[in-house]
């Protein structure tokens, strides 16, 4: 009977550190939504993303701005406060040839950022323009190029994420063409 009883505990004991464990990881582990921080930081990082690659700026200091805030903010220190510097440097921008400047550094450290969670890499494939000679991370599966908009917008190539932050080059994106 006691052994019983000791494996129910044992499971019961490892269901609830696996559960904990799920929750403090970014992604989505067992169905569960990204932390909120998490999620604020990267929900605002593609929307400036997709702003940028439409030639526009509206909006990108207010969203660059959530991002340094949920940075600032994250009680579990998950992210460098680095990333909060590189947004409110993005905030600063006084027009699109800034903004996109800024989006670099910002878009580097969410590239190691996500290639240290890989609950993330299915979310967000990280792209490399050599034109712009810069990479972004995005969720669409047409490349949508921030850094040369609408001139050259699909100027760019998907980048396998390897769990050591090393690239792996898989081509170039066409219109209509998945990669």
């Amino acid at each position: 009977m006691k052994s019983i009883t000791k494996s129910k505990t044992i499971v019961c004991t490892g269901a609830a550190v696996a559960l904990a464990f799920a929750a403090w990881l970014p992604g989505e582990a067992n169905g569960q939504q990204l932390p909120k921080d998490v999620a604020t930081v990267f929900e605002n990082y593609a929307r400036i993303q997709t702003n940028l690659a439409q030639d526009s700026v509206k909006d990108v200091a207010k969203e660059a701005q959530a991002i340094a805030k949920a940075v600032s903010d994250n009680a579990m220190t998950q992210f460098s406060t680095n990333i909060a510097q590189q947004a409110q440097a993005v905030t600063t921008a006084t027009d699109l040839r800034g903004a996109r400047e800024a989006f670099k550094p910002l878009s580097k450290s969410l590239i190691e950022y996500v290639a240290k969670h890989p609950a993330l890499v299915g979310s967000y494939r990280q792209v490399h323009c050599p034109m712009a000679n810069a990479d972004w991370l995005q969720k669409e599966p047409t490349v949508n190029n921030p850094y040369l908009g609408q001139g050259m917008l699909h100027c760019g190539e998907f980048i396998k994420m390897n769990a050591d932050g090393k690239d792996s080059h898989q081509g170039h994106s066409m219109p209509g063409m998945d990669m």
